[in-house]
C-alpha cells in the first residue's frame, strides 16, 4: 500500500494514477507493435478505481487516454461509491487498484 496525498480531485494527474495503481514502465521493444494491446506497464491491474470525494468528478479524457491505450481500465465516482466495487471486485478475485480522496467532515 502507498501513501496517496491528494486532497481534491484537481490534484489528480497521470503519475498519481500510476502511483494508486504501483504501475512501473516496462522497456519497449523493437517488436511491441505485434501485440494487441501494447502496454508500456508490468503487470498493470486490470482496473483502477479513483473516489473522487462526496461527489464524482470525471477527468478530462486525456489524463486516462495513455491507460486505456494500456488495456487499463479506469474508474471515477464518488468515494464511498469507490470502495464498495472495490470490495466487490476484490471479493471476486479479480486485480483491481483504489485511490481515494477523504474529505473532512460531514
Amino acid at each position: 500500500m502507498n501513501s496517496w496525498d491528494i486532497a481534491t480531485y484537481k490534484d489528480i494527474d497521470l503519475a498519481q494514477i500510476e502511483l494508486v495503481g504501483m504501475l512501473q514502465k516496462s522497456q519497449n521493444s523493437a517488436i511491441d507493435f505485434l501485440n494487441d494491446k501494447p502496454s508500456n506497464y508490468l503487470n498493470p491491474p486490470e482496473l483502477i478505481i479513483i473516489g473522487t470525494g462526496k461527489a464524482q468528478h470525471l477527468p478530462n479524457p486525456s489524463l486516462v487516454a495513455p491507460l486505456t491505450r494500456a488495456g487499463i481500465g479506469i474508474e471515477f465516482m464518488s468515494t464511498d461509491a469507490a470502495a464498495r466495487t472495490y470490495n466487490v471486485l476484490m471479493a471476486e478475485g479479480r486485480k483491481v487498484a483504489l485511490g481515494l480522496i477523504l474529505e473532512k467532515g460531514v
